[in-house]
């Protein structure tokens, strides 16, 4: 039994390039639920590093499921695990697919564009990130999970300025 969704995931059938470790993808998603790490044992940096290249500002195939797992967090996990979530989504923004990576095969066959598929999946969150945006209870939170719903009517990588941060163009 798992007691989170993304527990369930064949995290291994999800191509990567040689340095993809899908057991890092799994650390990262338990840290952030209990964040207590700094520098590289912080769950965003964890979660960077573990599906995509934190230092070369990629992501990963993996991204896309770890997306959907961290919108769970936001969703169901209050404060820092939250947090952590909303700031790797907002990080990612300025990424792009790992090289050969940008549109791959899933498990059922089926082509995925990473970008399309990533944005897809926050677009379609808007209810929930909108909700936690309008949360008087974490107004940190509430201002990453609207600059996140903000970066996403724009496009992938698109500059949006909030007053305290700043994405590139894509």
């Amino acid at each position: 039994m798992h007691d989170e969704p993304w527990e369930a995931v064949d995290w291994s059938a999800i191509p990567g390039p040689p340095t993809y470790r899908p057991e890092a993808v799994v650390a990262a998603l338990r840290a952030m639920l209990s964040p207590k790490g700094t520098g590289w044992a912080a769950p965003a940096t964890m979660m960077r590093s573990a599906a995509g290249n934190d230092h070369g500002g990629t992501i990963y195939p993996a991204g896309v499921a770890a997306t959907a797992a961290m919108l769970e967090i936001i969703d169901v996990h209050p404060g820092d695990a939250r947090r952590a979530a909303l700031a790797v989504l907002l990080d990612w923004w300025a990424f792009e697919p790992e090289p050969g990576y940008k549109e791959y095969l899933a498990e059922n066959n089926l082509p995925v564009d990473l970008v399309l598929a990533i944005q897809g999946m926050i677009l379609a969150a808007s209810s929930m990130l909108e909700r936690v945006a309008s949360d008087p209870r974490d107004a940190v939170a509430g201002r990453l999970a609207a600059e996140l719903m903000l970066c996403a009517h724009h496009g992938w990588g698109t500059i949006v300025h909030d007053g305290e941060n700043r994405h590139r163009a894509g």
